[in-house]
């Protein structure tokens, strides 16, 4: 081998722009990962992040000087996807799913609101790293290669690239082995280990803290390509679903609402913690206080939310349906034209109508509307239409104030869906007048000092609204459930609280339930069993406990896939 003509030859423009560009991708990772969490050492996620960028830079070995450029656009696509992706996840609590990225009604004023205000000063690090990286490329290339390996040589470069990137991926398995085995108490091999890093997971959180970037998109690409609509299901899917669905949830002994309206309050960001705060006499929450202690309001303070990727829809789809969303993917999107069983058609009601502040474009509410069974559907543009003006107002006081317009002439019993949103993160309705005592209230950050500004707003429209729909002769013939969506971006673990009025039960249950169990429960509260029931187990049933841990929540979860992903109930 003729050592001298190769050193003779050595490309050293290419291997700066390898090295400049291998640490700019390293770079970008490091900066994503500042704040995901990951199982392994500093040290071995540089050790992945370095495997993920000498692969990526393969083609730089082979490419021609104005090709090399090619990467500068590299590096603002990889800084753009991870800095979207770190901005979704301090809201959502995971990783963006790329499904979102092709699907229009993600992209509106309130994603792009609340967006901005998750930008921190670290995020400048996805602006300056793939800047100074581009212009050291461009001047790299500017003037024609001084030397060259042969074509064979830089082709011998590429094959080196994969085969590095393919011994990373076996040494960190080979490492990673090690904690598998001893959280799962037996000898996981290798190969097993290997494999597990590209399986899909629920969390895609979970993928990136198990797999190297490339590993993470195989999973992503997978999830966007995997056929997720099932045309036919095998005769032991159906027999499994037969076998939970038949299972009877509700109490069926109870008949105070039967025959009445029925009105779902769902509150954004609700957390239970907040609910009876109170400072030098003044309550945060006196109106959801007072429900507490009512005699005829039964209330939980400890619900556990279960949404997943679609967050605010998931929580509709549950309390409409009795389902679990998709663990992989936001279902409104994937399965909004579904035929779902739901309380909208479980229930003898002469009119169903849906109000948002939203458009209706936003989570697909134009679809899922009809989808759930409803006759009607008022969003931003009715609210406007009848001079309520959301950003002098507030949102919660204009869709109250629009929602009993709407229902005290309706024909009765009817079905009205309320979805709040002046609590939506930010935080921040143009239309909310500060409250100063909550201004002065001293050991919080801002951010919740400005939660609880919007949870005592929401609280006093409740209050109006309860009062309107008395003055109008309509409380006592409705039964009014008022639940959050989900916990707010403080603390994922938060409890959330559901109220029942006018439900025939009463009293504080202290006990962990579900959101899964309200479906059930109101249909208990209407008086109907019908013979879907939900998965959950309604809150009346006297043995809630036993029924509840009859059927694992791993088995309801494969259950609830099966049922969208078959379009189950659809009317053949």
């Amino acid at each position: 081998m003729n050592t001298s003509r190769i050193f003779a030859t050595f490309p050293v423009q290419r291997f700066k722009i390898f090295l400049v560009s291998l640490a700019a991708i390293v770079s970008l990772l490091f900066a994503f990962s500042w704040e995901i969490r990951y199982n392994t050492t500093v040290l071995m996620r540089f050790v992945i992040y370095t495997g993920d960028g000498v692969l990526l830079l393969a083609p730089l070995w082979v490419l021609g000087r104005r090709g090399c450029r090619a990467v500068i656009a590299a590096f603002w696509i990889l800084a753009l996807l991870l800095a979207v992706s770190l901005w979704y996840c301090r809201y959502w609590g995971d990783l963006l799913p790329y499904a979102s990225l092709f699907n229009r009604s993600v992209y509106n004023s309130t994603v792009f609101h609340s967006g901005l205000q998750m930008l921190q000063w670290r995020d400048l690090l996805f602006l300056l790293i793939p800047a100074a990286a581009s212009v050291a490329v461009w001047r790299l290339t500017r003037n024609p290669f001084a030397a060259e390996w042969g074509r064979g040589s830089r082709w011998a470069m590429v094959g080196l690239s994969i085969l590095f990137y393919l011994a990373v991926y076996v040494f960190v398995s080979w490492r990673m082995r090690v904690f598998v085995s001893i959280n799962e108490k037996t000898q996981v091999p290798v190969v097993e280990v290997m494999k597990r890093r590209l399986e899909k997971s629920a969390s895609l959180e979970h993928v990136w803290q198990s797999s190297s970037w490339i590993g993470y998109n195989i999973v992503q690409i997978r999830n966007l390509t995997y056929e997720w609509h099932i045309s036919d299901l095998k005769p032991e899917q159906q027999a499994d679903i037969i076998n939970v669905i038949s299972e009877r949830r509700v109490a069926g002994t109870y008949s105070a609402g039967r025959g009445k309206n029925l009105i779902l309050v769902v509150v954004e960001s609700l957390d239970s913690p907040y609910v009876g705060l109170e400072f030098e006499g003044k309550k945060v929450t006196p109106v959801l206080d007072s429900l507490v202690a009512a005699p005829d309001v039964f209330s939980a303070l400890s619900m556990r939310h279960e949404v997943g990727h679609g967050r605010s829809s998931d929580a509709q789809l549950i309390f409409n349906t009795g389902l679990y969303p998709m663990s992989e993917m936001v279902t409104v999107f994937g399965f909004a034209a579904n035929h779902y069983p739901s309380l909208a058609r479980y229930i003898d009601f002469a009119r169903k109508e849906e109000f948002i502040v939203e458009e209706q474009t936003v989570w697909n509410h134009i679809i899922t509307n009809k989808s759930y069974g409803y006759d009607a559907l008022s969003d931003a543009a009715s609210l406007k239409h009848n001079l309520l003006i959301v950003d002098e107002i507030g949102k919660d006081a204009a869709i109250f104030s629009y929602a009993l317009k709407g229902i005290k002439d309706s024909p009765q019993p009817f079905l009205c869906f309320v979805s709040t949103m002046s609590m939506h993160h930010p935080f921040d309705d143009a239309g909310v007048k500060r409250q100063q005592w909550i201004d002065q209230i001293e050991g919080f950050e801002s951010r919740r000092i400005d939660y609880m500004q919007m949870l005592n707003f929401f609280d006093r429209q409740l209050g109006l609204f309860i009062d309107g729909l008395k003055a109008e002769g309509l409380y006592d013939n409705s039964v009014i459930a008022i639940i959050s969506d989900h916990a707010s971006t403080f603390d994922e673990n938060t409890r959330v609280p559901f109220f029942l009025l006018n439900g025939g039960i009463n009293g504080q249950l202290d006990k962990d339930v579900r959101q899964i169990d309200l479906f059930p429960t109101l249909l208990d509260a209407m008086g109907v069993a019908p013979a879907y029931q939900g998965l959950g187990v309604s809150l009346y049933r006297e043995d809630y406990d036993s029924l509840r841990l009859a059927i694992p929540e791993e088995e309801m979860h494969r259950i609830s896939e099966l049922i969208i992903r078959s379009d189950y109930f659809r009317e053949d």
